[in-house]
């Protein structure tokens, strides 16, 4: 099994309580489940955080309504009624790992859905940018889990111009890389 796959379950500080589910390692706790989010790449902590326990840690629970947005402009539907977890609470928690002075500004965050589509930020984007704050892991709409529609776990930026191109249902992973 390649690398990527395989998640050594480790637990997160304790500043998001209860989001892990740390379990000895087992041929099966270490791939995430079809309703885990794995948390891969260079960083320290790496991760398999299921959705109940994401629900428990703190959520954002004043989010404005999110005009679904396409390529074009056309709104395609508005998202209300959710609550989630800033991207870069987790990436935090997760503690990103410099490989030397410069390499935070080579970084890179790959979100990807269980259908593989794919949605990349920067770590500038995320740390030096007002859209930063605005990427939200999704995890219950109106005090309950997500819809079927949009999996346990989803992801928004919703500070973008467009805001459907990085929506991500269904969400499985977060990667850090580096250019």
């Amino acid at each position: 099994m390649d690398e990527f796959r395989r998640l050594i379950v480790v637990g997160l500080p304790l500043a998001i309580p209860g989001v892990l589910h740390a379990a000895p390692p087992s041929a099966d706790s270490t791939v995430a489940g079809p309703s885990a989010l794995a948390i891969t790449g260079g960083v320290r902590n790496k991760a398999a955080l299921s959705a109940e326990a994401l629900r428990t840690s703190p959520l954002v629970t004043n989010m404005e309504p999110v005009a679904l947005t396409v390529r074009g402009g056309e709104v395609k539907r508005t998202l209300t009624g959710y609550r989630g977890i800033k991207l870069t609470d987790l990436l935090e928690q997760a503690v990103i790992e410099p490989s030397d002075h410069n390499s935070l500004k080579r970084s890179y965050v790959v979100a990807r859905a269980g259908d593989d589509y794919t949605v990349v930020f920067s770590w500038s984007e995320l740390y030096n940018t007002a859209v930063g704050p605005g990427v939200l892991v999704l995890v219950e709409k109106d005090g309950s889990a997500l819809p079927d529609t949009e999996g346990p776990l989803a992801l928004i930026s919703r500070m973008d111009l467009r805001t459907g191109p990085r929506h991500v249902k269904w969400l499985k992973s977060i990667e850090v890389l580096r250019a």
